[in-house]
Formats: C-alpha cells, structure tokens, sequence
C-alpha cells in the first residue's frame, strides 16, 4: 500500500513550491562490488559527467553483480550526489553509505532489512565471502619497441605469467620509481628498484631482465620499456607508499596471477609469525589494505583489521600511521594452502598451525539458541522432535548463540523439519557466510552512487554486495517512481 501510495502522490508532492521529497541510497565510488569476473571498484561502473541527480537514474551496460543467492543484472546507475553518510564497520568489513541504505541485519534475534539512519551498533551484519570468481584477462601491454633507441633492451611477454605477476606484487609492496629530470621539470622514468633482503633474483633471471644488487638489499632494474609497461598496467609511478594501490587492470588478470601478484606482496611486506603461523600485513596505505582484504575475501579469507600510529623516533622525527590486517589461525591456514609464500622461510611458518586446535568463539550464529528454544510454545511437535534429538542437551542454556559450526553440523536434520522459523534461520547458515558485529558506525559526508537491478519477486532479488556486506540498492527505474 505504502509504493503505490507514494507512488500516486509523489508528481504532487515534489512539484510542490515549498515541499520536495527525495530519497537516497546509494555507498561511496570506493566500495568493492562482487562481479562474475571478478572484484570492481563502484567507481568502474559509473558516467561522472551525468548529473547528480538522486532522481533520475541513467542507463549504462549491461554489467553483473553479486548478491545473496546468486548474480544479479542491470544497466540502469544513479549519481545521488553529495549528501550525509555513516561509516559502519565489522571486523572483517566496513562501508561508507547514504543513511537510507538498507542492510540485512540479526537484530536481537530478528533477521530483517534495516536502513543505515535506524542502526544502533548492537545488530549484526552478514559478510558473504568465498566466491572465488575472477576474470581471465592476462592479455600484456603491446609496446611499440620501434621508438626506443637500439641500445635499449626490448622487454616482452606472451601474455603476462606467473613470474611478471610475481614481479608486480614485489613492485606495489617494495618498489620505487628511477627517474631523472628534463629540462621542462618533467619525469623520464628510466627503471624501478625493489627493495628486500630476500634473494629475489631468480625472478628477474626467469623474466630475462637484467638487474644490478651491490648490498644484498637494493634491486635495481635499469629499464624504460619496463617502466613505460608498468605504466601501460595503471601504475602512476610518481606515487609514494602512502599513495600506492593495485591497478584496476590487474584485479583482471587470472586466479593464478592474482595468487602470485599476492605473494609478491606479502613476501615484500607481509608475516608470518614463528613459533605461531598466524599471517598479517601492515601498510602505510589505507587503499591498498582494503584492496588487499577485497581479494582475501573473495578466496574466502577474513581478516581482522586495524590502524595504529608509530610515535616520533630519533631516526624518524614524525609519527606515521599504519593500516593493518591480520588473520587468526584458521584464515592463516586457509591462506597458506590458497596463496601462500614464494620465500620458503615465510612458508615454513605454516608447519605450526598443524598441531594447533583452530576456534573462533566469535563465529556465531546470532540469537540461534533463542530461535530454537522459542519453537517449545510456537511448534511444541517440532520442538519436541528437536529434544529427541538430543542435539540441545547440555548446549543450551549458557548464552544465546550457537556456533556456525554447530548448526553446520546439524543443518541436514533441522531442514527435515521443514519448520518456517527454522528454515529462515538456515538460510544464512553457510560456509560463506559470516555474522559479524557491528563494531563502529561514525559520521561523514560523501558522494554516493547505486545500481538499479532489472529482477523482480523474492526478497533478495534486489540485494547486492558491497565491500562483501549483504545490502540492497533501492533505486528501481529511471525517473521518480523508483
């Protein structure tokens, strides 16, 4: 009744001389969007040059997106424009959003849609993580080798491989730009150095590049063909580390590719801890942390993540900010056996989760126990069939929640029952999917943009995944009967 009520007056009410209504809901360009090819960036999928205009929506491509059960498909974006946002934060995720956008939430036990404005910190959120999609694109920069000078060394692939990818990752995490300055104050890149204390140079000798390491510390690549491709793959080399982040174009590449580009980085600037195994990575750059997380989560590992700041020192007469993820045991462990390291030393760490029972007591299910029990007055016969069970003896009176991995265990009986509560519930009872509190919501303003999803009839055929946080975009056409 409310849709086709606001729907009749809205002409009305918004040609009105001192009345407007306009809704909005829409996340920042930087959220991460789940795709059949692999992570976008919101940002890709945008016209800036349309106007900002929460009312009227624009056709695009055809582009694909991730929600909860499947793909969903459009060609229709909104540009909302500037307006008053909230940062909500989990653990594992965090996204910046308009205050009208909803978000499927555990609310003291009620599994619902519940719009940003209405949040109050103590609900949880669903992370869907684990697709494991990406796109198959390792087509390698054409470079003309005819306006470059005899004397310089062509450099070129097939196609970019394991070893160029590997390569990459080393350069995003340790690597800087050799440049020199020509008359007009311009940059002429002229190679790159990565900077490590591993012996790295079986990359460069399996790439053919020829490289200099007088220290056992300093890489040194004397290259413009390479530095003109690197540019050629969206790398602005006059970036510094606090700036850096993976270009768009590789978030293309192959899984294979992404893997090796990954442990590029980590055996540039990522732990694994001895006598432990637990893996992280701290980096002056927020962006490249969360692009960093996107791609962890799409292999289906969550990490925890965290900024702290580094106090003035004598060497260092500033304080600088790190960002930072980290991963408990079992995602340390899913990583070694997904990812893992190309310096053996980094890999051997691994050797110590073996022995090591693995438990996260945050893993829940939230108000699960409740939902159950609460079948004792609602459906008394399948409550009973639940005692018969025995699955509840002993296990229920402590604390609200299961564990995903209790219900997980007991899935196949609780569907036999075929019970509405419960078959709600076993909806997000999954491999992939993670409830999570919310742990921060604060204030900011920012520009905000949405998809319009072509699908119609059950309650998740406008969902998407933003940053792997289940929401839904609300736009639904292209003018003011969306």
């Amino acid at each position: 009744i409310a849709d086709e009520f606001f729907a009749s007056v809205y002409p009305t009410i918004s040609s009105g001389k001192s009345t407007k209504v306009i809704i909005v809901s829409c996340v920042t360009d930087d959220s991460f969007i789940l795709t059949p090819k692999g992570i976008y960036e919101m940002s890709e999928f945008i016209d800036y040059e349309k106007p900002e205009n929460p009312i009227i929506g624009y056709e695009t491509k055809d582009y694909q997106v991730y929600g909860h059960n499947g793909v969903k498909d459009g060609n229709i974006l909104v540009n909302s424009g500037f307006h008053n946002t909230k940062i909500i934060s989990s653990p594992s995720s965090s996204i910046e959003c308009s205050l009208r956008h909803p978000w499927f939430v555990c609310d003291n036990g009620k599994y619902d849609w519940k719009k940003t404005s209405e949040l109050t910190g103590e609900e949880y959120i669903a992370i869907e993580y684990g697709h494991d999609v990406w796109d198959i694109n390792d087509e390698f920069p054409q470079i003309d080798l005819k306006k470059y000078r005899n004397t310089v060394k062509p450099f070129t692939l097939e196609k970019i491989n394991s070893s160029f990818a590997y390569l990459l990752g080393l350069f995003i995490s340790e690597g800087s730009s050799i440049y020199r300055i020509n008359s007009n104050n311009e940059k002429i890149f002229r190679g790159i150095a990565i900077t490590c204390g591993d012996d790295i140079s079986n990359v460069f000798d399996e790439l053919g590049l020829n490289y200099s390491c007088k220290d056992n510390l300093h890489y040194i690549i004397s290259s413009t063909v390479l530095c003109d491709i690197l540019q050629e793959l969206g790398f602005d080399l006059t970036k510094k580390a606090k700036e850096k982040e993976i270009p768009k174009r590789l978030f293309r590449m192959s899984r294979e590719n992404i893997i090796y580009m990954i442990r590029g980085i980590m055996d540039g600037d990522g732990t694994s801890q001895k006598n432990r195994g637990t893996v992280a990575i701290g980096l002056s750059s927020k962006k490249l942390i969360y692009q960093i997380r996107s791609i962890f989560n799409n292999f289906g590992i969550l990490s925890t993540y965290y900024s702290c700041t580094t106090p003035p020192t004598k060497r260092v007469k500033v304080s600088s900010v790190q960002y930072r993820i980290e991963l408990n045991r079992t995602m340390s462990k899913k990583y070694y056996e997904l990812i893992g390291f190309n310096l053996k030393r980094k890999q051997f760490n691994e050797s110590y989760l073996n022995d090591q029972t693995t438990r996260d007591r945050c893993d829940i299910i939230p108000f699960s126990k409740d939902i159950i029990v609460s079948l004792k007055n609602s459906h008394p016969d399948d409550y009973k069939k639940i005692i018969k069970s025995k699955i509840l003896v002993g296990n229920y009176k402590s604390n609200h929640h299961f564990s995903r991995k209790f219900l997980l265990k007991h899935k196949s009986f609780l569907k036999s029952l075929d019970n509405p509560v419960i078959n709600q519930l076993l909806d997000f009872v999954t491999e992939n999917i993670k409830w999570e509190p919310i742990k921060k919501i604060e204030n900011s303003k920012n520009k905000v943009y949405d998809f319009s999803l072509r699908e119609t009839g059950d309650k998740w055929c406008h969902s998407v995944l933003f940053n792997n946080i289940l929401g839904s975009n609300t736009p639904k056409g292209m003018n003011h009967f969306y």
